[in-house]
């Protein structure tokens, strides 16, 4: 069951991470104005908002990488 090559993981995670990264940085409102997203910047605020989704992004980005060169198994 577990036959998924790891590479195809991080792929994964790499290219979640990155669209979470440039949605926030570049504001996307089909990023930013979705309805879940709206509920967290009631919370704290558009720009933290933003900036959480940043930081997720690049933590996404970092996790696929590592699964993508072999630090990380499956």
């Amino acid at each position: 069951m577990n036959d998924i090559d790891p590479f195809w993981i991080g792929a994964f995670f790499l290219a979640v991470g990155l669209f979470s990264v440039f949605g926030a940085a570049l504001n996307w409102s089909l990023f930013v104005n979705h309805r879940k997203a709206r509920g967290l910047a009631t919370l704290i605020g558009q720009t933290g908002m933003r900036i959480f989704y940043v930081l997720l992004g690049v933590a996404l980005v970092v996790l696929g990488v590592l699964f993508m060169t072999g630090v990380v198994k499956n």
